[in-house]
């Protein structure tokens, strides 16, 4: 008896129909594409256009922090090249015994590395600030309700053994 009634429930859970899902208004379409072109000419629009105005300031930080290794680092190189270049010419530059000709090739070397991982990383952040809103864009109305469930209910499978019986299964079903 208990087996008739939870295939019969689970019958019935089979044959109910949902309505099709409503259809979102034209006024509430996110573009991600606009999103996208909007944080491209100028980081951060994307987000506050997403309306996530917390990510603004976690942008402008990781520009401004590459940007300004980009610039010291540069500084640092010009300067040791231009102590390199005065040595060389046979000149006395500033860091006269402070440090060594390789001394110097190798501080040059170092900062210029540098200046060039700091410019990759700007491009980076730049990259990751557009992905981030094209992204969120498509998220935009992703509904995020509490209604996160598992349902798992015995039933009846017809037909799918070799001589035509029904068989006992499981139905599961998954809300998210």
């Amino acid at each position: 008896m208990l087996l008739f009634a939870f295939t019969t429930q689970a019958q019935q859970v089979e044959n109910n129909t949902t309505s099709p899902p409503e259809a979102i208004p034209a006024a509430n379409v996110h573009s991600p594409k606009k999103a996208a072109i909007m944080s491209m000419i100028l980081p951060g629009l994307g987000q506050a256009y997403n309306r996530k105005f917390w990510k603004m300031p976690i942008v402008y930080a990781g520009l401004g922090a590459s940007i300004y290794g980009v610039i010291w680092n540069n500084q640092q190189y010009n300067e040791y090249s231009t102590a390199f270049d005065i040595r060389e010419a046979g000149g006395d530059d500033k860091y006269a015994g402070i440090y060594s000709t390789p001394n110097l090739i190798s501080l040059q070397n170092f900062y210029r590395n540098n200046r060039d991982l700091s410019v990759l990383i700007s491009v980076l952040v730049y990259a990751l600030n557009i992905l981030d809103a094209n992204i969120d864009a498509h998220l935009y109305n992703f509904d995020v309700s509490d209604d996160l469930s598992l349902s798992v209910q015995p039933t009846m499978m017809n037909g799918f053994s070799q001589f035509g019986q029904n068989r006992l299964g499981l139905h599961i079903t998954l809300n998210f």
